[in-house]
């Protein structure tokens, strides 16, 4: 079972922000090619043979080769031939497509023209680059993420994966090499797909240009990845720089040379870290055009997560339901818009417990039944979240059972729900606990947060607060 320091690394790590630009400017298709690349999105239940049957009939002169499928009803084609303008147009008045759109291509920063506006007051706009240079006053150096602190409770675990969706990454760097991924049910260099998915020799990932397991190429090419991969997961070794989170594991999965790549393979790396169960995938670049095809693959996989609005329960549901085995009915309802009045120490502290009790119990062998409800209600001033799961036979008449301590790691843990109870008791809330049915019921009632205004203080005008 992972331990409750993984699951507060995430918070940590949330500090390497998802950097995907999605914009929303529609493009028309480049038909100046004649081998024109397309990715197409199918509307459920469309017989695809028949679409094409349909194109071939209205154009003699075209062919249509099928270059790649993937979830989500997408198909990534190439048509070849004249005329396909018109095609594409026959494509997109179809009534069994959802969407047609060019394989757009995708670009990260080129890191060897880092650029330093010379404009006059450049100097002056400390948000953008502070080195606690005078303006007035000085300033304060380093106005930062703050991580500092958040070491104290943890630096990463090896047990959370991060996908580096970008260039290659250079795996052998002193900085890198202790903290790249290493698949562990593929034997190196036999040449034989040992895990059955589909890739040979995946041991540190995927090049999805290359089609092969280097995932590293050449220092120009693959250098923004192993740069992405350093600001992450650097080793904290006394050497070079330390990542914000140095103690994870980097999974680099190449579809960018240099610094651009293509959406169709950008969307063949997502379900492949997908499948692989990474826990965060990363990607520093964009695009200039709305991209559906890549959105698409971006919500496949978030009907995969659980969301309750509240940034520490999201992050706690997801780390331990993703977990839990295929034969578990969960069910996630409501929404929690407004903070809750418990920092987010202690708030880890309440629900990865809970969540972690429930785990555990519906890990046990079975023939019943097992499920997972969890439901959170906002009321005028209160938050009311319901944590119920079947139990096994065993547990079903002891709930003292419930409050004595079951975890090994004491001081990441607590010592099972008593602690949870005075930790929810100290910060104003209640906690009740039924036992019926051959189901456990938590219920936890905490307070929110007041609402405050973003605005400047009388005492200190033009300074602003939350």
């Amino acid at each position: 079972m992972r331990k409750f320091k993984s699951a507060i690394s995430i918070l940590v790590i949330m500090a390497v922000s998802i950097n995907l630009s999605i914009f929303k400017i529609e493009a028309k298709i480049n038909t100046d090619d004649d081998n024109c690349k397309l990715i197409i999105k199918y509307k459920d239940n469309t017989d695809k043979d028949i679409v094409y049957k349909n194109i071939n009939k209205k154009h003699d002169n075209i062919k249509i080769d099928t270059l790649e499928k993937y979830k989500d009803n997408m198909d990534l084609i190439k048509v070849s031939g004249s005329d396909l303008e018109s095609v594409i147009s026959d494509l997109e008045s179809d009534e069994n497509i959802e969407f047609v759109q060019q394989d757009y291509v995708l670009n990260c920063e080129n890191v060897y023209n880092t650029i330093t506006p010379t404009d006059s007051y450049f100097s002056y706009q400390w948000g953008l680059k502070n080195n606690g240079q005078l303006i007035g006053n000085y300033g304060v150096k380093d106005v930062d993420i703050n991580v500092i602190p958040a070491w104290t409770y943890t630096q990463g675990s090896d047990e959370v994966i991060i996908g580096v969706l970008d260039s290659g990454v250079y795996i052998n760097h002193e900085d890198l090499h202790n903290n790249i991924y290493i698949n562990k049910s593929e034997i190196p260099n036999n040449n034989i797909d040992d895990d059955n998915n589909g890739y040979i020799d995946d041991v540190n990932g995927w090049d999805f240009i290359n089609n092969d397991n280097s995932v590293y190429d050449s220092f120009s090419e693959d250098l923004h990845g192993t740069f992405v991969a350093g600001i992450i997961a650097a080793s904290s070794n006394n050497i070079g720089i330390c990542g914000v989170a140095p103690n994870v594991k980097i999974m680099p999965l190449k579809f960018i040379s240099d610094t651009q790549g293509h959406t169709s393979d950008a969307i063949r790396a997502i379900e492949y870290a997908e499948s692989m169960g990474i826990d965060i995938i990363n990607c520093s670049w964009g695009g200039l055009n709305y991209n559906k095809a890549l959105k698409s693959a971006m919500n496949d996989i978030q009907k995969r997560c659980y969301s309750v609005g509240n940034q520490v329960l999201d992050i706690i549901l997801n780390y331990y339901l993703t977990s839990i085995k295929k034969d578990v009915k969960i069910n996630v309802t409501g929404k929690c818009m407004w903070g809750i009045k418990v920092d987010n120490v202690n708030l880890c502290t309440i629900f990865s417990n809970l969540i972690q009790n429930a785990v555990e119990e519906l890990s046990i062998e079975s023939t019943e039944d097992k499920y997972l409800n969890i439901t959170v209600r906002e009321g005028n001033d209160y938050v009311r979240i319901e944590i119920i799961n079947s139990i096994s036979n065993i547990h079903a008449n002891k709930k003292e059972d419930f409050f004595k301590t079951q975890k090994h790691d004491r001081r990441n843990h607590g010592i099972g729900l008593q602690n949870v109870k005075k930790v929810i008791q100290c910060n104003g809330g209640i906690f009740n606990i039924k036992i019926e049915n051959n189901n456990f019921r938590a219920i936890v009632i905490l307070q929110k947060e007041s609402l405050m205004m973003a605005s400047p203080s009388y005492e200190r005008p033009g300074v602003y607060s939350r």
